[in-house]
């Protein structure tokens, strides 16, 4: 009985040692398109858009929001699943250390020297508070891929992947409390998880036939057009949160249940689109895949560009302009891609900034 709780695994496919995952770069382009245009929406519409957080009933950003960043941790995990038993959990723990921590805590100086520059009556205690707060909260989902991958590498070498860990965890989960940025890591745990597992257990090989099967991706995109369409602000991970700690708990349990369903059903979606434009096109290398290749880069700096220049540049603003919020969009990917381009000619910095290895 107790083999019954083990998935079939074998080992993920070879990662091509010189050779990018096009389709991959592809999706990640997309995402990390509709990462910049919600965070434009949020951040380059106004003050007063803003600060009453009107953007959160914006139909649009709702839809990004619904699934981009389940999205992301889909891919993650999928990823993440190429170099698990191939090195030494000590070498993974270390490799996500430099790439993702170093990077995030270096950045985090920018943001403190705009508090220094613009704050009076400074005191040491205030301006390390103010760092830290920046480190940990500024790029959230970096640190969410540190930490789900941690809790991967360790049910990977001490359980040998058993489903029913990964389970008991995600169940404990609900009563984590959801301080210190929690609701978002939890929220992000079980995409990172399917999508290591979508890889391992090769259901991507076995599964072809339906997922290129075109009326499954019109089922899957009526389901997520229909759940968009009866969903409230409750959807919003940073409005309702995730623990069933003093809330009404099948209120609570309703809502993540709806979050879950939405991301996975909106994710699945947007890859089996992708997958249909991808075989169509036979894409190979253009400015789309650039922007995929450089999604980590792009979100690190564009979050600084957002809140250190265009937030200041549109405070006039009284509500977004969707015309101006594309063209937004695009001059902030442009120049995190020329910001990126200038870090990459210096191999220290490359490394220590965006996590290059």
């Amino acid at each position: 009985m107790a083999e019954a709780i083990y998935i079939k695994m074998r080992k993920p496919m070879t990662h091509p040692a010189n050779k990018r995952i096009i389709f991959i770069d592809l999706v990640k382009a997309i995402a990390i398109i509709l990462v910049v245009l919600g965070h434009c929406i949020q951040y380059g519409s106004g003050n007063v858009y803003l600060r009453t957080e009107a953007f959160f009933d914006n139909i649009l950003f709702k839809t990004i929001y619904s699934f981009h960043m389940p999205l992301f941790m889909l891919i993650s995990g999928y990823l993440f699943a190429y170099g698990v038993d191939r090195k030494a959990a000590k070498d993974i723990v270390a490799s996500k250390f430099r790439g993702l921590i170093i990077p995030i805590f270096l950045w985090a100086v920018i943001p403190l020297i705009l508090y220094i520059l613009h704050t009076d009556n400074l005191s040491i205690l205030s301006t390390i508070e103010y760092y830290l707060t920046a480190s940990f909260k500024s790029l959230w989902f970096l640190w969410a891929v540190f930490w789900i991958s941690l809790i991967v590498v360790a049910v990977n070498r001490l359980f040998k992947d058993n489903i029913f860990i990964y389970v008991l965890l995600f169940m404990i989960m609900f009563v984590v409390p959801d301080n210190y940025n929690l609701h978002l890591y939890k929220y992000m745990y079980p995409f990172f998880v399917m999508g290591y597992f979508f890889n391992k257990s090769g259901v991507q090989q076995r599964a072809k036939k339906i997922y290129t099967n075109k009326y499954i991706v019109l089922a899957a995109g009526v389901l997520f057009f229909l759940m968009l369409y009866f969903s409230n602000n409750d959807i919003y991970i940073y409005k309702t949160g995730h623990t069933i700690l003093n809330k009404p708990i099948m209120e609570q349990l309703s809502i993540n249940v709806y979050r879950y369903t939405i991301g996975f059903v909106g994710s699945v979606f947007v890859l089996l689109s992708l997958y249909k434009l991808y075989n169509l096109s036979k894409i190979n290398d253009n400015v789309l895949l650039t922007v995929g290749q450089k999604s980590m880069g792009i979100y690190i700096i564009s979050t600084m560009l957002l809140n250190g220049i265009v937030l200041d540049i549109t405070r006039h603003l009284s509500a977004p302009n969707y015309l101006f919020i594309v063209i937004e969009s695009l001059c902030v990917i442009f120049t995190s891609l020329l910001i990126i381009r200038l870090i990459g000619k210096h191999n220290v910095a490359n490394r220590l900034l965006l996590g290059a290895k």
